[in-house]
């Protein structure tokens, strides 16, 4: 992923990063709301404003994402890196996933639709990688669940039943299921090529970089003001650690946190309604 941005970087390209989730409940069954997603995606992509905009889209990469056990249940969302010719307003696109989504027998608010733009994108993944990126899981605070790793340990380490049963129903959900996916002739166009685990981890060492200062932030602070879907801070605190150092950063940080993004949602939306065979009917 870093390589193939880096490559879209020195095309002259744009990049944005969209996250497309729908309305769900803990009532809802993970492998059908999935499914259902997925049916929505279709649709999205055929819908007329998408396909004004697809000549300009030079490929994408989705990531398929899912967090369980918060209070409204199971979490199935999309991350799709975007590349573009140019400066392109997606704005239109937000309506037609929403649309998408009562195509395909769900639901969605302005919260199911969020987009970075090229330069804050790029800032992210500049200084943390497009992986850890696209696995930025946490969202609303007081509301979110947990990553299915997370839930194995909870299982494991802590005797937790329910995260056990989660566990187990995600495992069965996405075994053999892609989680990254390229669209067709991305990999060749920007000649990325195939990399094995090996690689990879070398890769992920960043080799010849230079460690200049070090602070420990609580896990607390750390996922309640600067690492959350709703107010992502990483890039800023990065730019502030750079200005005052990072001890002063860490500092402040600790003290006062850091200002909330806005994030757009219907001021009062009708009450949830899960979809018709989920795991509440039966």
């Amino acid at each position: 992923m870093n390589e193939l941005l880096a490559w879209a970087r020195a095309q002259g390209y744009r990049v944005k990063m969209l996250t497309l989730t729908a309305r769900h409940g803990r009532d809802d069954d993970l492998a059908e709301l999935l499914e259902r997603m997925k049916d929505a995606k279709q649709r999205w992509a055929r819908h007329r404003a998408y396909r004004r905009i697809k000549p300009h889209m030079i490929g994408s990469v989705t990531a398929t994402e899912v967090t369980g056990g918060g209070a409204h249940g199971w979490h199935p969302h999309f991350h799709v890196i975007v590349i573009l010719d140019g400066d392109v307003d997606l704005s239109s696109l937000r309506d037609a996933w929403l649309a998408s989504l009562r195509g395909a027998g769900l639901d969605g608010t302005g919260a199911g639709w969020d987009i970075r733009s090229g330069d804050e994108a790029g800032r992210y993944v500049a200084k943390w990688g497009a992986a850890e990126e696209l696995a930025l899981k946490d969202r609303k605070k007081g509301r979110a669940g947990r990553t299915p790793a997370q839930l194995l340990a909870a299982s494991c380490d802590e005797g937790d039943r329910r995260a056990g049963y989660l566990w187990a129903e995600y495992a069965r959900v996405f075994h053999g299921r892609r989680q990254l996916v390229w669209s067709r002739g991305l990999k060749a166009l920007a000649g990325v090529g195939e990399v094995d685990d090996q690689e990879a981890a070398q890769d992920q060492q960043q080799d010849g970089q230079i460690e200049t200062g070090r602070a420990n932030i609580p896990h607390a602070v750390w996922r309640g003001d600067v690492a959350t879907r709703g107010a992502d801070r990483r890039a800023e605190l990065l730019d502030r650690a750079e200005e005052v150092g990072p001890d002063q950063a860490a500092a402040e940080v600790v003290e006062q946190g850091l200002p909330d993004r806005d994030v757009l949602e219907d001021p009062d939306p009708p009450p949830y309604q899960p979809p018709p065979g989920g795991i509440g009917l039966r």
